[in-house]
């Protein structure tokens, strides 16, 4: 959705009396101890002109990034979704039908570390800049998982070829964690899972998890911040599933740049909102600026925390 979003409109609409205003399409994630790359560069359509990803490409963008008063160019990174054809999931189509990407695969990306990406192209000029959070630091030796089933509805799911029934659970409830606060970051709780909760291994269901809204950050003295997850949604499990209470609970945790949190806040995604260009109508709070949109974050590497009943 965020491709769309910066893109432009899927459909031919009536442009009568709005002009169009082409702008450079950025949206890339950082992280220490790996390589710059899969930083995708392109340009926006006209909402009058019908969408597909292919009328996006740029193949000769200057695109370079500055770190300690020194400038890395980036080269178009060739064949960027091979690997997801080669998994079985590819969601734009052929490699024809590709976003382009662009790497400096000389560039290992440290915490710690200010980036700042300067893009250029047809006269059109973007830059942005990011922080590289460090890793997390979990202080919560037990963190706190709780919830309460709202609705359910019965599923059918078919795994390797036999057809299965198993039930939906909704749930409303939080997870609660503390963490070592660091400036400009937000912490923000990713991947969750459920687990058998006497060997940890996950539910025998390739769907068991979790989904949620909104990761809240709140300062609670003693250098210390309370992470707070809530409003999730309990994917397909076996209908004797009926309760959290004998379920094991895991998720990773990521610090990003706080721009992002911005950026959430304002896009109607992660944060309960509905609307395609943001919650309420607001226009989502990208942090490239110039003659560009979208995003360029650092995020952190992960830590795991485990939660038994």
């Amino acid at each position: 959705m965020l491709l769309w979003t910066m893109y432009g409109c899927v459909d031919v609409v009536n442009t009568d009396g709005f002009p169009f205003d082409k702008r450079l399409v950025v949206n890339g994630f950082l992280r220490p101890g790996v390589s710059v790359r899969n930083i995708l560069i392109g340009q926006s359509v006209s909402p009058a002109d019908t969408f597909y990803v292919g009328k996006t490409r740029i193949f000769d963008a200057d695109v370079s990034i500055s770190v300690d008063g020194r400038t890395y160019p980036l080269r178009l990174q060739p064949d960027s979704l091979a690997i997801l054809q080669a998994l079985g999931f590819n969601p734009y189509g052929t490699l024809e039908d590709q976003p382009t990407y662009y790497h400096a695969p000389e560039l290992i990306v440290q915490a710690g570390k200010t980036y700042t990406l300067n893009v250029k192209w047809q006269g059109l000029q973007a830059t942005a800049t990011t922080i590289i959070p460090p890793a997390p630091e979990v202080l919560t030796s037990n963190p706190v998982f709780s919830g309460v089933r709202v609705d359910s509805a019965r599923r059918t799911i078919s795994e390797n070829g036999v057809v299965r029934q198993y039930m939906q659970y909704r749930y409303d409830g939080e997870i609660v964690f503390r963490a070592k606060p660091s400036p400009q970051i937000y912490w923000r709780l990713e991947s969750p899972a459920l687990l058998q909760a006497q060997n940890l291994q996950p539910l025998s269901l390739p769907l068991a998890g979790l989904g949620y809204t909104v990761s809240q950050n709140t300062p609670i003295g003693n250098n210390e911040i309370e992470v707070r997850t809530n409003s999730f949604v309990l994917l397909p499990v076996p209908p004797s599933v009926t309760s959290l209470k004998n379920l094991a609970f895991r998720g990773t945790v990521f610090g990003y740049d706080e721009a992002y949190v911005r950026y959430l806040q304002t896009s109607g995604r992660g944060f309960g909102g509905t609307g395609l260009f943001g919650a309420s109508g607001q226009n989502p709070t990208w942090n490239v600026q110039g003659q560009g949109v979208g995003l360029f974050i650092g995020q952190s590497t992960a830590a795991t925390i485990t939660i038994r009943p």
